[in-house]
């Protein structure tokens, strides 16, 4: 008797075992291990720097063994920093109904694309015990992130800001997809006692950094927007403003007091150039510097 419970209890046993194994097999075969695939091509797709996430999915597809057509559950996970300038990786990313996950990588070429430029608040004309105003008058703005000032770095290349003379800046900013862009300036740095920054009239510029593309050219005159006069005396009275003006619009000063010196300007040789604006008034003259850069070929 006990030699027969002992054979019947062996062959139950083979059968569970058998029958779970049986299970095992069965739920293994139901179960979903095969990730979607992803289609999008292999040569890289050209957006504006505007493209929302239906741009960049344009195009792209997605196909799953259970689930069939699921190109509309593809999603953007994410670009690269840039490559070089303009030029990136986004990653596609998609899941079927089972949670596996399928990702493809492609090349984008943003076209319109244009890396940070500085812009000037002021001429860069600094004294010598404020030399750290400088970074308040440099800005940057940046077709991505727009307004990136905070981000402006500046590094002495020749010469010193806290002394008389002028000297040699390196300005560079970085935007949120890496592209670094640097900019050599020469900056005049004067001595606080220099009685002619508090007397000498200004000539006023809508800008103090013109870019120019090789070959290009731009209106220097164009740019004043007027004088601004520190002294009122003879010559000033003469001009018969209102309301002790001292902010006198380019229409109401006369044309003949401002010079305009570009001497050294080459449209078509790419580097930086100043240009420079010199009026003077009841004894007092002074003048005002504009940076130009001549951008290299495209």
């Amino acid at each position: 008797m006990k030699k027969t419970w002992k054979i019947a209890a062996a062959a139950v046993f083979a059968a569970a075992i058998g029958a779970s194994a049986c299970y095992y097999m069965f739920e293994e075969r139901r179960a979903d291990v095969t990730p979607p695939v992803i289609n999008c091509g292999e040569d890289a797709l050209t957006v504006s720097i505007q493209a929302a996430d239906e741009d960049i999915l344009s195009g792209v597809s997605a196909w799953d063994d259970r689930d069939g057509d699921i190109s509309d559950q593809v999603l953007v996970e994410g670009l690269s920093k840039f490559t070089e300038p303009g030029k990136s990786t986004v990653t596609y990313v998609v899941a079927d109904s089972g949670g596996n996950v399928a990702k493809k990588t492609r090349p984008v070429f943003f076209e319109d694309y244009t890396g940070p430029e500085f812009f000037f608040k002021d001429e860069l004309r600094v004294s010598a015990a404020q030399s750290e105003q400088l970074l308040d008058i440099v800005g940057a703005r940046d077709c991505i992130d727009g307004d990136i000032s905070g981000r402006v770095k500046l590094s002495v290349k020749s010469g010193s800001l806290s002394e008389p003379g002028e000297c040699r800046v390196e300005l560079r900013v970085t935007n949120s997809m890496g592209d670094t862009v640097k900019l050599e300036v020469p900056v005049t740095v004067y001595s606080p006692g220099d009685s002619s920054q508090a007397y000498s009239p200004r000539v006023r510029l809508s800008s103090y950094i013109v870019y120019l593309d090789k070959g290009g050219s731009f209106s220097a005159r164009g740019l004043i927007e007027g004088v601004e006069v520190k002294v009122r005396g003879e010559e000033y009275a003469a001009l018969e403003l209102d309301d002790d003006q001292t902010m006198i619009p380019v229409g109401k000063y006369p044309y003949g007091r401002i010079t305009v010196w570009d001497s050294k300007l080459d449209a078509d040789t790419p580097g930086v150039y100043r240009v420079t604006y010199r009026t003077a008034m009841d004894g007092y003259s002074g003048e005002t510097l504009l940076t130009v850069v001549v951008r290299e070929d495209a």
